[in-house]
């Protein structure tokens, strides 16, 4: 131990003994944003869908568990009317059952279906003994711009077009955004308090494709950041 700690002691010396000698000028940045108004996300439960103890032998060995439904809120307040969007980036890419690949989201598992469609942006649960636990998906439903009733809009290219959608669906680049608009617009809207509910649904793997012999803890997770426009 005490060899390994030294070996890292003059890994550190020489770098820094290289960088005065080397270095004639450096930088300071000073970095931040103005934004003309302040908006405050606050979601409910502190943003956990929890869904207690699963027991092991509850599970189908051939088939996908489908987990009850879940609803929380989320509401923006802001101090005066702002445009703004909602950012979603997947924190579990590539963790979705069969979907090795570790993107913004995957489609569901081969069969298992999330709001009644093969099709939805599906985030996976984590991992367990080496082992995909399962899949989620979320949308936004009745969306309230300062309680006058909206609809959901997303963009892929950052505001450019935007259509009609109510996915809470990831982005890697962060160009997909999900805002709201007045009913039948297509263009965001201005409000002082915005308030979602995120439904989700999730299911976890066939048993005969997981190791339950040791605990497994259902790990699904999204940052959703907000983004003014």
């Amino acid at each position: 131990m005490m060899k390994n700690m030294m070996k890292t002691a003059c890994a550190i010396a020489v770098l820094a003994a290289s960088a005065n000698v080397m270095a004639e000028s450096v930088d300071l940045s000073i970095k931040g944003n103005i934004t003309p108004v302040a908006c405050i996300p606050e979601i409910a439960g502190g943003g956990v869908i929890d869904y207690g103890t699963i027991a092991g032998d509850s599970l189908k060995a051939d088939d996908f568990t489908y987990l009850p439904a879940r609803t929380t809120n989320l509401t923006i307040h802001c101090d005066a009317p702002a445009k703004i969007a909602l950012k979603v980036t997947n924190n579990r890419t590539g963790t979705v059952p069969g979907r090795p690949i570790k993107n913004a989201y995957d489609k569901p598992t081969d069969g298992a279906k999330l709001f009644g469609t093969e099709n939805a942006p599906t985030l996976g649960l984590g991992m367990a003994n080496e082992n995909a636990i399962g899949g989620w998906a979320a949308t936004f439903t009745n969306p309230l711009a300062d309680d006058v009733k909206a609809d959901v809009i997303l963009t892929s290219n950052t505001g450019t077009n935007w259509i009609k959608n109510s996915w809470l669906s990831p982005t890697l680049n962060g160009t997909r955004l999900s805002s709201m608009a007045k009913t039948g617009e297509l263009v965001p809207v201005a409000a002082r308090i915005f308030s979602y509910d995120i439904k989700v649904e999730s299911y976890i793997n066939k048993s005969s494709e997981l190791d339950l012999s040791k605990p497994a803890a259902l790990d699904g997770s999204a940052t959703i950041e907000l983004v003014y426009l």
